[in-house]
């Protein structure tokens, strides 16, 4: 015997289940994007921070230099 499904019933559950994977669709992108972030500001943060030493190191020289 073959099971009746109601029309609305039906239209309702693919709406639910298009929703659904549009939302993980929206996820996962913004767990890329934010992924994506995570990655550049770390690589900026060790940049300023190699960039910092750099900098230091050459205003010790400099003033080396001027002393002697």
């Amino acid at each position: 015997m073959e099971q009746v499904i109601d029309p609305i019933v039906e239209q309702l559950d693919r709406e639910y289940r298009f929703l659904r994977s549009e939302l993980e669709k929206e996820v996962n992108r913004f767990e890329t994007i934010r992924h994506q972030h995570t990655v550049k500001t770390n690589q900026l943060a060790d940049d300023i921070t190699r960039k910092f030493f750099e900098l230091q190191n050459a205003k010790l020289e400099a003033r080396r230099n001027e002393r002697g």
